[in-house]
């Protein structure tokens, strides 16, 4: 159960615009490449991987042991901090990126930066709230405060914008053609079915005469289709057999990765040239599957949603990219911190989170 989080922090930062990282001028903890990372911004995102994992487990009605080590001997506290440590070093990697290649906020950007902070504010905490009281909210719902917030929200221009001076505005440093290649490369495919299903509609299963006519009947689907030489009028007669015999609804055909679909439909997918026709057998039925060209603009099954093609391409170059120079990066733990356990902030009961106004404050 603990390996449920996989994100980049590019992806995060994109996705989690008001959560993040920030550090004071004494709470440095390491440095990656020489920027500074802090205890604030450290122990948020060892928090965020709390309440993510909470979230992920109450999904299958249980609770977290936090102290109870895995098959790997990995606690889920020690998973957490593991978590925050291999985000934060991407963080200081993209910012010292873009020191590297000059990259920075313009004055407009550093106020559309505080805009959204205000604009948050008033969504987490009415149009009169003091910065005291977003301060409170922010300690109390998100292990973060306003330092914390501004500098992921610096972070997160800064991704775009070092994207941007990577590959291009919307990756227009790569053709159409090159995108493409890739993505068959990377594996994904598109295809579109009709589908007899092995149950009826009340959901018994079928008869083997009733599974034996079923399949004939796509046979005689696929005969017909074969003999339409033109690609776009044998697609446009496919569609209209889908919508007359598909039973499991809907015309739309399947843009997706490997992982995705069950493997039987997936390996027949690969296999098919665009407009090529082939009947393949799942654990739901017979499929008469047809081939298709990748598009771009067309949205893929990720598992956890969809999105166009050519953004997930986009974001694999980027993630791979960031991943190497992560792996290249030179992380040093600051006096005091070289063998700090932050796993020792669970308890049996979860995460204790301190700020580092707090554990100063004891000293």
């Amino acid at each position: 159960m603990k390996k449920f989080l996989s994100l980049t922090l590019a992806v995060l930062l994109l996705l989690c615009c008001f959560t993040g990282c920030g550090n004071t001028k004494d709470d440095t903890v390491m440095t990656v490449n020489g920027q500074k990372i802090g205890w604030d911004e450290y122990t948020f995102w060892i928090g965020y991987a709390s309440m993510y994992l909470s979230y992920q487990y109450s999904m299958y009605g249980s609770e977290v042991e936090w102290l109870l080590e895995g098959a790997d001997g990995t606690t889920n506290a020690q998973w957490c901090v593991e978590y925050a440590t291999e985000t934060v070093t991407q963080k200081g990697v993209i910012e010292a990126k873009c020191a590297e290649m000059g990259i920075s906020l313009s004055e407009e950007e550093m106020e559309e930066v505080q805009k959204s902070i205000d604009d948050y504010k008033v969504q987490c905490c009415g149009e009169d709230a003091t910065d005291e009281q977003f301060e409170s909210y922010l300690k109390t719902n998100q292990y973060s405060n306003l330092a914390v917030i501004r500098s992921t929200q610096i972070t997160s221009v800064l991704s775009n914008k070092l994207f941007e001076a990577l590959y291009g505005t919307d990756g227009s440093n790569y053709t159409d053609e090159e995108l493409l290649t890739m993505a068959a490369e990377k594996g994904y495919t598109k295809a579109n079915h009709i589908l007899y299903l092995f149950t009826d509609e009340e959901g018994e299963v079928r008869s083997d005469a009733q599974v034996a006519a079923g399949k004939a009947k796509l046979e005689g689907f696929m005969a017909e289709l074969n003999a339409i030489e033109d690609s776009e009028a044998r697609y446009e007669r496919f569609l209209e057999l889908k919508e007359e015999n598909c039973e499991d609804g809907g015309t739309e055909a399947y843009q997706f990765g490997q992982g995705v679909m069950v493997e039987e439909f997936y390996d027949a997918s690969i296999a098919l040239e665009p407009y090529e026709l082939t009947i393949t057998e799942t654990d739901y039925g017979y499929h008469l599957m047809i081939g298709l060209p990748l598009e771009l603009e067309y949205e893929v099954s990720t598992g956890n949603g969809y999105t166009a093609l050519k953004e997930v391409i986009l974001g694999e170059i980027f993630g791979n990219d960031l991943q190497a120079w992560t792996e290249e990066a030179t992380v040093e733990y600051a006096k005091g911190f070289e063998d700090f356990d932050f796993s020792t902030m669970f308890t049996e009961g979860g995460y204790s989170y301190e700020s580092w106004a707090e554990r100063s404050a004891k000293k």
